[in-house]
């Protein structure tokens, strides 16, 4: 794509994605830096991800590293909780991002409560709403296989969240309880951070993408 826009206008086009950008801003300028490995996971309307490694963007050819959205959703909690198996927009049935997401979280409620609530609905009834902290719990949990996943993966020094529900409170904490349950005997878990430049990780990610790449300075 970059070649195609490349050619268009008649200038070198530094292409990245948009997580990928969030995470190296992160790892570079953010709460991450100094740590040797570094995952991010933005959880918004989507779920997407990137990794660095000594403040470096980790990359493959097909730009395919992150897109955990794309895996399956753990086949335990879905049939315990019977939660619907959706068709994503890749055109896979049973992506994690379908249930790991704000839509997904909406889902969830759905399927457990009967109502159609959205995150900020459920995020301020959960305190005081026993069902309703049944969503958040089995989202957290659903969230926290994930970063089993991405742990069993990468093996990152640190998890940094970002994206809209990332905002919720007690995100970390409740998320770092759930993990920790589920994570292999005799391991520890990542860190798990809150990104310090959400809002503006992903511009800074992408305007320094284009300095490494141009050769800035």
């Amino acid at each position: 794509m970059s070649v195609d826009i490349g050619k268009r206008v008649g200038k070198h086009i530094t292409f990245t994605n948009d997580s990928r950008a969030f995470i190296l801003s992160e790892a570079v300028f953010g709460l991450a830096k100094g740590y040797r490995s570094v995952f991010g996971l933005t959880i918004g309307t989507g779920t997407g991800g990137g990794s660095t490694y000594n403040g470096v963007l980790l990359n493959d050819g097909s730009c395919m590293g992150g897109e955990f959205g794309h895996i399956s959703a753990p086949a335990h909690i879905v049939k315990e909780f019977n939660l619907l198996i959706s068709r994503f927009g890749c055109g896979k049935l049973g992506c994690i991002e379908t249930l790991v997401s704000g839509p997904g979280m909406t889902r969830i409620a759905y399927a457990l409560t009967g109502q159609s609530l959205t995150p900020t609905e459920i995020n301020r009834r959960r305190h005081c709403e026993p069902h309703i902290a049944k969503v958040w719990d089995v989202w957290c949990a659903l969230l926290s296989e994930l970063c089993l996943i991405i742990d069993c993966t990468i093996n990152p020094d640190v998890i940094v969240l970002s994206g809209g529900v990332s905002n919720m409170r007690y995100l970390i904490r409740d998320l770092l309880c759930r993990f920790s349950e589920i994570q292999l005997d005799g391991f520890s878990t990542p860190k798990l951070l809150r990104a310090q430049g959400d809002g503006i990780s992903d511009a800074r990610g992408a305007a320094y993408a284009v300095w490494l790449d141009v050769g800035i300075g």
